[in-house]
């Protein structure tokens, strides 16, 4: 009977873990497929309206032609903290759902996760992002440097 019980709750877990997991997938997807179009959009009208920006002075900035490159680099910042920590959120829940298939009593029977999963792709998907993120920060940043420094 405890037995039973036990593992009732462990699949219970699993399917909670589960859900989890399609959660921090779903939130990661539209941090990337909403905000780094909406951070491109930003840096896109601030490069369009470069001519009318460099005309007026700011009192910290100077030319204010800079100021559009400099919100998308913070912008840029927030989404890729939220970014990683919803994806270390998701690599803890697949790791937690590779425990309880790793349990002797679910071994070959609960195995989705374990067989989804592979850490070299794992590993390209982290850097992959992190290049992604960082090439579009670094242009921002440098052309609101280069905006700033005329």
């Amino acid at each position: 009977m405890v037995d039973e019980n036990s593992n009732y709750l462990y699949i219970e877990d699993w399917k909670v873990t589960k859900d989890r997991i399609r959660h921090f997938d779903d939130i990661i997807l539209k941090i990337r497929l909403e905000g780094i179009p909406i951070a491109l959009a930003l840096f896109s009208i601030g490069y369009y309206l470069i001519p009318i920006l460099q005309i007026n002075e700011v009192p910290v900035f100077g030319n204010a032609a800079c100021i559009p490159f400099f919100a998308v680099s913070f912008y840029i910042i927030g989404l890729m903290g939220m970014d990683f920590v919803h994806f270390v959120l998701l690599l803890g829940s697949v790791d937690h759902s590779k425990w309880i298939e790793n349990l002797p009593q679910f071994k070959g029977k609960l195995q989705i996760t374990t067989k989804l999963t592979n850490i070299k792709l794992t590993w390209f998907h982290l850097i992959y992002a992190m290049i992604f993120y960082a090439s579009i920060l670094g242009v921002s940043v440098f052309v609101g440097f280069h905006y700033l420094l005329m």
